[in-house]
């Protein structure tokens, strides 16, 4: 049985700009909204309307962080979230938003619900990540979520819904595949490196950037392609390899989701 094709959501490319939630700046997240940048500045050149982003994180920028993640020695003591918007807003003449709080899915859930198209998830916290999820599990919600996550050499991507979309395919989310989060977070270790060396000893320079890549490459697709028959990638380093997850109910069955289930 060949896989189902999902098809780019009307909203996405309709109604005005994309509106895009990242959460998290850090390695994987700053990296992305550059990414981001250059593809909305695409987008825009070939007649589309482009993103419209908000950065969530509550961190400031710390000096370790400057050479793995995208800022300056300059930006040490500020927020990492306003830092990365204020200097993307200034080369790419844009207006996005920084917001210098974390993302709370219950008291933020209105935003998610009614604002936005899609959440990218670039936090390493499996509690939140489970959090957000099961906050809109069995919700009629159109929203969708692009999680990525990563070890020291390894990682995966996952484009799925939210909720429950209503008449149209659903695709399982990061959760939904693996609910082992919620047993992860309990391991969650929110204390930062003291030191690049630590920081290297814990993840490989370039995982964070692959989880980024993988992200652009898959909205670049649906939203130049229309379409898309995978909605995630898992990819190891040392050497690059990358297997895509395919749309294809058998295989999530296998993996014990059972769409079904989702009812609302």
């Amino acid at each position: 049985m060949s896989a189902l094709k999902f098809n780019v959501p009307p909203s996405w490319i309709g109604n005005g700009p994309m509106r895009i939630v990242v959460v998290g700046a850090g390695g994987t997240g700053s990296d992305l909204v550059v990414r981001l940048a250059k593809l909305h500045t695409q987008l825009v050149a070939l007649g589309g309307a482009g993103f419209d982003v908000t950065v969530y994180d509550s961190d400031t920028v710390e000096a370790h962080n400057c050479g793995r993640q995208h800022f300056s020695p300059s930006a040490v003591g500020l927020a990492k979230s306003l830092v990365l918007v204020n200097s993307i807003n200034l080369a790419y003449a844009l207006d996005w938003k920084g917001v210098p709080d974390n993302l709370d899915p219950t008291e933020d859930y209105h935003t998610l619900l009614y604002g936005t198209d899609l959440v990218i998830s670039c936090v390493d916290n499996a509690g939140f990540r489970a959090q957000l999820c099961r906050t809109f599990r069995g919700v009629n919600c159109r929203t969708m979520l692009l999680d990525g996550g990563n070890g020291r050499d390894l990682g995966q991507v996952v484009l799925g819904h939210l909720g429950v979309p209503g008449g149209r395919l659903r695709l399982p989310n990061v959760y939904d595949l693996w609910p082992e989060l919620d047993a992860l977070s309990a391991n969650d270790d929110d204390e930062p490196s003291c030191s690049a060396h630590e920081a290297m000893q814990k993840q490989s320079w370039p995982v964070n950037q692959a989880v980024a890549f993988l992200m652009g490459e898959m909205l670049w697709t649906l939203l130049r392609q229309g379409w898309i028959d995978y909605h995630g990638t898992t990819f190891t380093l040392a050497p690059m390899r990358t297997t895509p997850m395919m749309i294809d109910p058998a295989a999530w069955a296998f993996m014990g989701y059972e769409p079904e289930r989702e009812a609302a």
